[in-house]
C-alpha cells in the first residue's frame, strides 16, 4: 500500500525487502561469479580484488534491468500483500 505524507510517497512495509533492493540481485550476481572463479582466489585480498573487478565490470544495461523491474516487483508485492515474491 502506497500513502502519501508531506507530498512523498513511501510503502507501508520495511523498504529493506529483499525484493525490493536491486543490490541484493547484485550481490547475488557477484556471489556467483565469485564462485565461477573459485581456482583463481587463494587469500582474502583475491576475494576483494575480484569482488571490486566483477562489481566494476557490471555491465549499465543489467543495472537498467534491474532498477526497470521495480514497478513490475512493486505490483507482485502488492498482489502478495508484502510478503515475499519470488522474482
Amino acid at each position: 500500500m502506497v500513502k502519501k505524507k508531506n507530498h512523498i510517497k513511501y510503502l507501508s512495509w520495511p523498504a529493506q525487502s529483499p525484493d525490493l533492493n536491486p543490490i541484493e540481485n547484485i550481490w547475488a550476481f557477484i556471489e556467483q561469479e565469485l564462485f565461477n572463479k573459485r581456482n583463481k582466489i587463494k587469500t582474502v585480498q583475491d576475494v576483494w580484488a575480484q569482488t571490486r573487478d566483477i562489481f566494476h565490470d557490471l555491465a549499465l544495461t543489467y543495472i537498467r534491468k534491474l532498477y526497470d523491474s521495480l514497478p513490475e516487483r512493486l505490483e507482485f508485492i502488492i498482489k502478495a500483500k508484502g510478503n515475499r515474491i519470488n522474482y
